[in-house]
């Protein structure tokens, strides 16, 4: 089974709002236009497919200089520990030397991401809707 790999933003938005949906993220995918503006608007993103199907998905906001914010990676639950989300999340972050990545994370999922050299911080983080 061959996975194919790509950054641009032509992402099937129905496929992608599946994934969101079975990998816990529900209440991203109830609207495709804000959906649509989520993909549109990242600065990168990396997505994942195999014989046609979506399977993983990841997005990010970045200055390019000094700071980026990893925002959303999402795998199929069954094509998770294949390298996939490891896959995506270089894809995002690679290329952008001197750029801090950021990624909120649960107690579940902080393992994963320290694997991937993310680091826990000291710093306060404050979240506000707009």
């Amino acid at each position: 089974m061959t996975i194919r790999y790509g950054t641009s933003k032509d992402v099937d938005l129905f496929q992608l709002a599946k994934l969101l949906s079975e990998t816990g993220s529900s209440e991203h995918t109830g609207d495709l236009t804000r959906l649509a503006n989520m993909v549109r608007g990242s600065t990168r993103v990396a997505w994942a497919i195999e014989h046609d199907r979506l399977i993983g998905f990841a997005a990010a906001l970045t200055d390019g200089a000094f700071s980026g914010f990893v925002s959303h990676v999402a795998t199929n639950t069954d094509c998770q520990g294949r390298g996939v989300e490891e896959a995506l999340v270089d894809r995002l972050i690679k290329g952008q030397p001197g750029v801090t990545f950021v990624i909120r994370t649960t107690a579940e999922t902080a393992p994963f991401y320290a694997a991937l050299g993310f680091k826990a911080t000291s710093e306060l983080c404050y979240a506000r809707k707009g």
